[in-house]
């Protein structure tokens, strides 16, 4: 089960905090509410509660972060994953 939280930082910032397994399922939940955020908002990911991911949640967070979105927090072992090259 995964947790998702908005939090509304400043005008213009929006942070959604990322809590359990990010895996195919919950990448709807998420992919929907980045989409409703107003246009030009900078996004921050906050992943310190990921526990763990799969295979397109990474291709999706790489997407993301390639658009402009950014990520905190994070296991070494999500970070690592986020780091490496394309496979």
């Amino acid at each position: 089960m995964t947790r998702l939280t908005q939090c509304h930082i400043a005008p213009g910032r929006v942070e959604f905090r990322v809590e359990g397994a990010l895996d195919t399922t919950s990448l709807t939940q998420l992919h929907q509410a980045l989409t409703r955020t107003p246009a030009g908002s900078t996004i921050t990911l906050d992943l310190r509660g990921v526990r763990s991911l799969d295979h397109a949640a990474e291709r999706a967070l790489r997407s993301w972060m390639a658009a402009g979105v950014r990520t905190i927090g994070g296991s070494v072992y999500v970070q690592t994953l986020l780091e490496r090259k394309s496979e």
